[in-house]
């Protein structure tokens, strides 16, 4: 949170610093009616053609790929227009999996894992004060914390 931008632009003081605490919950880009959707399609139809690529990798059973670029699409989808976005998260997910030899349920609950993986590491990162523009090696720092505690 910007000095100007807190109570009385003291920085020291506990309101301001219990709101600099607070995860931020405006996105990047505004999306609104129509950009709503089409932002939830784009993400949902990047994760799945990612997960496929991904899946593509997998040796030992088909389901497992020891590399998952979808959910570095999810975490960024996350910061840059909020946590709205999760239906495309979730459908991109559920759809992936379901192409795989899993049950429907647990193409379910792998969407459910994947989805809130990509949420807990946004609103780490939102808790943990972090810039998207990765202008200072403390942001870098803080991302790699929260991504490797979120996912």
């Amino acid at each position: 949170m910007d000095l100007a931008r807190q109570p009385n632009g003291n920085p020291g003081s506990p309101k301001a610093f219990a709101l600099s605490l607070r995860p931020r919950s405006t996105p990047a880009v505004n999306l609104s009616g129509g950009w709503y959707v089409l932002s939830i399609l784009a993400i949902a139809g990047l994760y799945f053609a990612t997960a496929r690529l991904g899946l593509s990798l997998a040796s030992v059973h088909t389901n497992v790929s020891p590399v998952w670029p979808p959910t570095g699409i999810a975490i960024a989808a996350v910061l840059l227009l909020g946590y709205r976005v999760w239906p495309g998260i979730l459908v991109g997910a559920f759809f992936a999996n379901l192409l795989t030899p899993v049950p429907v349920a647990t193409s379910v609950a792998i969407a459910m894992g994947n989805t809130l993986e990509a949420l807990s590491a946004g609103y780490l990162l939102g808790s943990f004060g972090f810039h998207n523009s990765l202008d200072r090696a403390r942001d870098v720092f803080k991302f790699v914390i929260a991504v490797l505690l979120g996912t």
